[in-house]
């Protein structure tokens, strides 16, 4: 089993990994970071505004941080939804955070992952959806 993790690119990341190190706990899950870096048009889609070796290094201290087992996976993408959406397999755990709750941006990617068929839980303590 593997609980896929949402980057939302700021310090809700961490808080966001121990919540779901915390659902894996006893369930033998494995966590995965799933982080998908949008590329401006004008850039050719390999070469971000950040190296990537960077941006992987990044995840990875973060997740180690968290003193979670964990991998990385980072998608250098066009549309951030559209990467998350693609990279999930069907019927996967979800785990998403931010501030603010279920508003804005991640109300909207959570409605839509649980459209898609995956289960979604959101690390603020308001529930699953």
């Amino acid at each position: 089993m593997r609980i896929f993790v949402i980057d939302s690119a700021g310090q809700d990341t961490a808080a966001t990994i121990r919540a779901a190190g915390r659902l894996a706990h006893g369930l033998n899950a494995e966590i995965t970071l799933l982080a998908a870096v949008e590329v401006p048009l004008p850039l050719p889609l390999d070469e971000p505004p950040v190296s990537i070796p960077f941006l992987e290094d990044r995840l990875r201290e973060v997740v180690l941080r968290c003193d979670v087992a964990g991998q990385v996976d980072l998608r250098l993408c066009r549309d951030r939804f559209t990467a998350i959406r693609r990279a999930l397999p069907c019927g996967a755990m979800v785990v998403l955070g931010g501030r603010g709750g279920w508003f804005g941006a991640t109300r909207k990617l959570g409605r839509v992952l649980v459209r898609d068929g995956h289960r979604v839980f959101f690390a603020g303590g308001i529930g699953n959806l």
